[in-house]
């Protein structure tokens, strides 16, 4: 069944309005009357229930090497969220109103006493090309293979995958535009109509086989405007020119960035940046696990995320909870350990070591008490639970071997080993894959 429940025609009369009204998807109470709105995924309040307002909340919870003074921290929470609100919520009857909650835990996480001096010195190369500059090129450097002509950078990338030239195109557009609240929504807008276009796309053969990346923008832009075309009577139009500069300077940011890709960039600039995040990740790790604490006195990071998990559990609503990496660590403590009367509905783990983690026994609640031999269950009052995972992640580990009920799903960031654990939440098309999941 899926989480919006099964949607079927039936008839429900509030005692209160006296109104009888044709209805189906999440259950919602008004007063004391169980009504249920007629479209929960129109992705917008339903005009026919304007008394009904779906507000079910997602938690996401980061994983490790996350601060809140890193710039690409809130560009890509300003995203992330924007694209759960156009993909995952009208999947699940969530209104497109409703907020993402995203408990930040790494202010409690690793600090590094003498400022990270015990790093090789790399400092030059990251200033000659600057902050943003320097992670665009490192992106860059993951995301694009050397190709003879850097006018084809997306048409050769079609030629492998279209989807993945979309999710490439789009990365770079999201980049530049998604830099606050409005402008990420109106880039999942963008993002959400290219996705949907990937199957037309792709049995066309128009963007592998355009003679460059112009052209290959031209025809997509061409068929965003089709899609976009106001209905007949209707006077509702979307994109138009903000789409085509929106994908245009992507295209031109793509250019810039790849064009700077010489060979010892690309191994320094990479070198430097793996270096430092596997400090952060290593830090954040032995941190966490030597201060999460007990049942009776949890650590900071523990007690943020489980507070944050039930400030946003209301009474009879479902509940989505999404951890990426270490985050999913973190929610199984919490919620099989610090928290067990906490009821998630959905628990959505991408690219994580909860796996690993059991089979070290450093699950929170196999060292609090002796753990079975067999199986482990699903943590505490969890309902479901998919646990999505990309094989070039080295990062990444299944758990439908080690607990009863959980899925694993494999999904393709279309990144080398380096950058497909960072890329989940980059790529439209994994937002498409967790809707498909919910309405099921």
């Amino acid at each position: 069944m899926s989480l919006r429940a099964r949607r079927r025609s039936d008839i429900e009369a509030s005692r209160f309005t006296g109104r009888v009204r044709r209805t189906g998807g999440l259950l919602r109470t008004v007063g004391n009357a169980a009504l249920r709105c007629c479209s929960p995924r129109v992705g917008r309040q339903c005009p026919d229930c304007p008394d009904l307002e779906v507000r079910v909340p997602i938690v996401f919870v980061h994983g490790v090497a996350n601060r809140d003074d890193d710039w690409a921290y809130q560009s890509d929470r300003f995203a992330r969220d924007a694209l759960f609100q156009r993909y995952v919520h009208p999947a699940a009857g969530i209104s497109t109103k409703a907020s993402v909650l995203s408990p930040y835990w790494g202010g409690r996480a690793a600090t590094f006493r003498y400022d990270h001096v015990s790093l090789p010195d790399q400092a030059t190369l990251v200033e000659d090309f600057g902050g943003e500059d320097a992670d665009e090129l490192a992106l860059a450097a993951h995301l694009v293979e050397p190709v003879a002509d850097p006018s084809r950078l997306v048409v050769e990338v079609a030629r492998r995958s279209t989807a993945d030239a979309a999710d490439l195109l789009l990365t770079f557009t999201g980049l530049g535009v998604a830099r606050d609240e409005r402008s990420a929504q109106a880039f999942a807008e963008l993002a959400f109509r290219v996705t949907e276009l990937v199957p037309v796309l792709d049995a066309s053969g128009e963007l592998r086989t355009a003679k460059d990346d112009d052209e290959a923008l031209g025809l997509l832009i061409r068929r965003l405007e089709v899609s976009a075309a106001p209905a007949a009577g209707s006077d509702e139009s979307f994109g138009g020119a903000d789409w085509y500069t929106d994908l245009g300077e992507g295209l031109m940011r793509l250019r810039n960035v790849a064009g700077r890709l010489t060979g010892r960039a690309v191994m320094e600039l990479t070198r430097a940046s793996m270096h430092k995040k596997v400090a952060l990740f290593l830090g954040d790790v032995l941190t966490y696990v030597n201060k999460r604490g007990t049942a009776d006195d949890p650590g900071p990071i523990p007690r943020i995320v489980g507070d944050e998990i039930s400030a946003a559990r209301r009474d009879g609503e479902p509940l989505i909870v999404v951890a990426h990496s270490m985050g999913g660590n973190i929610v199984y403590d919490v919620l099989s350990y610090f928290r067990p009367d906490l009821q998630v509905d959905v628990l959505v783990t991408v690219g994580s070591q909860v796996g690993l983690f059991a089979e070290l026994g450093l699950l929170r609640v196999q060292e609090d008490q002796s753990a079975p031999a067999g199986r482990l269950r699903l943590p505490g009052r969890t309902v479901r639970w998919l646990n999505v995972l990309d094989l070039n992640d080295a990062l990444a580990f299944a758990t439908d071997q080690i607990f009863d009920g959980a899925k694993d799903t494999p999904y393709s960031t279309g990144r080398g080993l380096l950058a497909a654990h960072a890329a989940y939440f980059r790529t439209a098309s994994f937002y498409q894959l967790v809707a498909r999941y919910l309405e099921r």
